[in-house]
Order: C-alpha cells, then structure tokens, then sequence
C-alpha cells in the first residue's frame, strides 16, 4: 500500500511540473523573456503550486501564499525602485509613479480578496461554510500584482473555474468541496497571459 501511495505521490508531482512547465512556456511565449514575462512565470509557477496543494488536501499552505506576497515586494521593488534608478538615484516623479503602483495594487489586493471574505462570512453566519482562509489569503496576495479591474476579471474567471470544478466533484464524489486554489491559478494565470 505506500509504495503505490508512494507510486501516486511521484505521478501526482511530475503531471504539476509538467503543468507548470506548460503554463510557464504559454506566459514567456506570450510575453517573451522580458520583465513582465518573468513576473508572470514566477507568480505562475506559485500558483500552480498553491492549485496543486488544494486540489490535493483542500488547503492552500501559507508558506505559498507569503511566497506569492514576498515575490510580489521584490518584483515590485525591481520594477519601480531599482531598475529605474540610474547613477543620480529616484526623482520625485519616479517615487510619485511608485505610490500611485502601490496603491493601485492595494486596491487589487483589496477587490480581489474582499469579495470572497464577505461571501464566506455571510455563509458562515448562516451556519454554512465558505471559501477556506487559504483562498482568502491567497486572492490578497495575487491582488497585488495587478491593477483592481484586472483583479477582478481574473476573479470572475476564478469563479467560473472553480464552480465548475465544485459540480464536478459533487457528481464524481457527492459531496461539493471545493479546491478554490485552482480558480484562482486559473484566473491570474490568463491575466498573466493577457495583461
């Protein structure tokens, strides 16, 4: 019994390499080997990691999701504080562009992760549940990478992926658990491609 438990375990890894492999080559196609294509393979590749993980045990550690968020500060760091700075340093322009990007980002953060914790706390008062923490936590993360509107496209998205997979699961095993983190790979993973 562990060596096919261990059997499925290593089949299981190499089908989430290979798709995170896949989702990686779409973005660097898409975007080429350019900033905003190595932004997007590094928040792709999390995500993967974070669907594969709920799709598996129903939960999105927070080890990914402050991977997501620490990945995020450097990304955001290279592109608006480093790799515009030249020999002279910042100019006040330069650090006015980079507050208005922090607090476009905050506001995606905020779209992105607002609705679904206000959904989940209306659920959970009327004594069912919701949308686990992991996917809270996870949609703030990813929220600030792109601006609000983009967000919230991608949680649309999101939601369609992971309605769809919560009827599925629901006629193959009878019960409606959700792995939510695969929407959301889903959702920012196209607003990767597309943004």
């Amino acid at each position: 019994m562990a060596q096919a438990e261990q059997r499925a375990t290593t089949i299981f890894r190499v089908v989430v390499g290979a798709v995170a492999a896949i989702a990686v080559g779409q973005i660097l196609a898409a975007k080429g080997l350019t900033f905003a294509g190595l932004r997007g393979s590094v928040l792709t590749a999390l995500l993967v990691m974070a669907a594969a993980r709920d799709a598996r045990e129903y939960r999105i550690p927070n080890r990914l999701v402050l991977a997501v968020l620490l990945s995020w500060v450097v990304c955001f760091a290279l592109e608006w504080i480093f790799l515009p700075a030249t020999g002279t340093g910042l100019s006040p322009e330069d650090w006015a562009a980079a507050g208005r990007a922090l607090l476009t980002s905050g506001l995606g953060a905020v779209a992105s992760a607002l609705p679904v914790a206000i959904i989940t706390w209306i659920a959970v008062a009327r004594g069912g549940t919701g949308f686990g923490a992991g996917d809270v936590k996870l949609l703030f993360a990813v929220g600030l990478w792109f601006p609000w509107k983009l967000d919230l496209v991608a949680l649309v998205v999101a939601c369609v992926v992971g309605a769809g997979l919560g009827l599925v699961n629901k006629v193959r095993t009878g019960e409606g658990k959700l792995p939510f983190g695969v929407g959301i790979a889903v959702g920012w993973w196209i607003l990767c491609i597309a943004a």
